[in-house]
């Protein structure tokens, strides 16, 4: 490896201003460690965005999207990968960096390729990434000890938010399967076009998409831009996406492809009987309207006869205005409702707020987005546990 240390070169696109870039730039030069060479690095989309609405920092350091293109020069092929941290300025600089000089350090010293998988050995399990907690646990019954499975998303971490760190782009490179839930996690999916080529997998192909409720977040272009990808709450779902990762695997492993089949029927059979469980059980329902901290429940809402209601739209750390506040306060007192669900890994106040100031009772409703630090629980029991809560808080008989 060569002992110079060439310049650090900065290219920003939409950039906010070149005396913010050349200023962070000369702070990367100061971080750089010694024999680290051969490193340029392309900042790229680095422009604020919606989210600097929400950071709470102001409007001298709103919130960023660094797409960060880290550029390894000395390998025989130049490699290249990309990541993303969302922060204000000040600590935007600093989380780069930590990005760039351990994921990268390591990746030059070791000679290894940004871009080059790890050829599988015969006869190993295949590598399965995932991109959250439900495609891990559909990955897993499916594949059973024909594959190893990572997980993305570690407990507690709310997905939408999720920032991958240089280990796990590399887990997705090297990965013989990822599976991903597209426009659901903006890291993952740029992480997945960067690296990942024709090993990445939609698990929603096949599946009917829903379009969000245009009234839970009015004018907003993020949720107007996209279909709805909650897609894992309705268990027969589910079923259809262990079909798919059942025909990915088998594609991946011939050889296993038998043994796939059958634990993907397994499967199938297991989230029928879950859904026979929420259509028995929710047959009977007194109250219609299931009002929810934000949109995550429109196919599970869908399967069993409820109307899904949204304080918010489909990104749940998105505030929803006044108006729509009002709206849906109006609607719990006209409809008699008498349960305001709020989430696990999302901050409760609003939705709580809502079920004081209109008499009724807040409770939790697991949309399974990621799983809660020390839960003991899986996809059916944290279902059969969310079947509870419904039963109660739509007064089915």
């Amino acid at each position: 490896m060569s002992q110079s240390t060439p310049p650090l070169r900065t290219h920003a696109r939409e950039a906010i201003g070149r005396n913010v870039v050349s200023t962070h730039m000369t702070q990367l030069e100061q971080m750089r460690p010694a024999g680290l060479s051969g490193l340029r690095i392309e900042a790229i989309n680095l422009a604020p965005t919606s989210a600097s609405r929400r950071s709470g920092v102001g409007a001298t350091a709103p919130a960023v999207d660094w797409y960060v293109k880290m550029i390894f020069m000395s390998n025989p092929v130049p490699t290249w990968r990309i990541t993303k941290t969302r922060s204000p300025y000040s600590k935007a600089i600093a989380a780069v960096a930590a990005l760039v000089f351990t994921g990268l350090a390591l990746t030059a010293c070791g000679g290894g390729s940004g871009a080059t998988s790890e050829p599988r050995i015969s006869g190993a399990p295949l590598k399965v990434v995932t991109a959250f907690y439900p495609l891990q646990y559909a990955a897993e019954q499916v594949g059973g000890d024909q594959v190893t499975v990572t997980n993305l998303t570690p407990p507690g971490v709310e997905p939408h938010d999720l920032e991958l760190t240089p280990a796990q782009v590399a887990e997705i490179q090297n990965a013989d399967l990822v599976l991903f839930v597209p426009g659901f996690q903006p890291a993952v999916d740029e992480a997945i076009r960067a690296e990942a080529g024709d090993k990445a997998v939609d698990v929603t192909s096949g599946i009917n998409l829903l379009a969000p409720d245009p009234t839970s977040s009015p004018g907003s272009d993020e949720d107007s831009n996209q279909q709805d990808p909650h897609v894992w709450l309705d268990p027969a779902n589910m079923s259809a996406i262990g079909a798919t990762v059942a025909k990915s695997l088998s594609a991946a492993d011939p050889a296993d492809q038998q043994e796939f089949d059958r634990r993907q029927t397994q499967f199938a059979t297991a989230m029928t009987d879950l859904s026979k469980q929420f259509s028995d059980a929710l047959r009977s329902c007194t109250v219609k309207d299931m009002v929810v901290s934000h949109e995550a429940f429109a196919y599970l809402a869908k399967a069993v006869g409820l109307t899904q209601v949204g304080i918010s739209g489909l990104s749940p750390d998105s505030e929803p205005s006044p108006a729509r506040l009002a709206q849906v306060a109006e609607l719990v007192k006209a409809q008699g409702v008498t349960t305001i669900y709020y989430e696990t890994l999302v901050d409760p106040k609003v939705a709580k707020t809502l079920a004081d100031e209109t008499g009724a009772t807040a409770a939790v409703l697991d949309p399974l987005e990621g799983l809660v630090p020390g839960t003991t629980g899986d996809y059916v029991s944290i279902m059969q546990s969310n079947l509870k809560t419904l039963q109660q808080g739509q007064v089915c008989p």
